[in-house]
């Protein structure tokens, strides 16, 4: 049995690039993964993973502003 969650495209210019950077980010992780074990590249693994702990670090500081706001 098969389940399909139907979303709705975001209506701001803000809402779609928000999801489209972290469509990159979600491709390109596993990109750079393959490309460092292959030894096509030669980066450290803190910037093969940089997709991974900037859009963290975003989604860190984005929740800590909300909060800093909503207690003001």
């Amino acid at each position: 049995m098969a389940f399909t969650i139907k979303l709705r495209e975001p209506h701001s210019v803000a809402g779609r690039c928000w999801n489209a950077g972290q469509r990159l980010a979600a491709a390109a992780t596993p990109v750079l993964i393959v490309l460092k074990l292959t030894g096509v590249i030669n980066w450290s693994w803190w910037w093969v993973l940089a997709p991974l702990w900037i859009s963290g670090a975003l989604v860190a500081t984005l929740i800590v502003g909300i909060i800093l706001a909503l207690m003001s």
